[in-house]
């Protein structure tokens, strides 16, 4: 596996770990972006290369392609706790 494969790895564990933590102390709420990083040139050529992996493709070029490792740990972690999914779509016009 590449050291990004390990680093994504790790991030995930480590998230799953805080909000497992969160939800232990009381109710809590989280924001995650799921597309995970913001948005270099680096990381839209990543996204775009990602998005050609999907069926249908998606190629965007003012957002991320959403991965899906954050979203699935944090669901995880939250268990029982879990009450609410909401999701938040913002458009911005030229």
């Amino acid at each position: 596996a590449s050291s990004r494969a390990g680093d994504r790895a790790a991030d995930v564990d480590a998230l799953g770990r805080s909000l497992a933590a969160a939800a232990a102390a009381g109710p809590c709420w989280a924001l995650i972006f799921p597309e995970g990083t913001d948005l270099s040139p680096s990381n839209v050529e990543k996204s775009r290369a990602f998005g050609r992996t999907l069926r249908p493709p998606v190629a965007w070029d003012r957002v991320l392609v959403p991965r899906a490792a954050g979203v699935a740990a944090a669901v995880r972690a939250l268990g029982e706790d879990l009450d609410a999914v909401y999701d938040a779509t913002i458009s911005y016009d030229d």
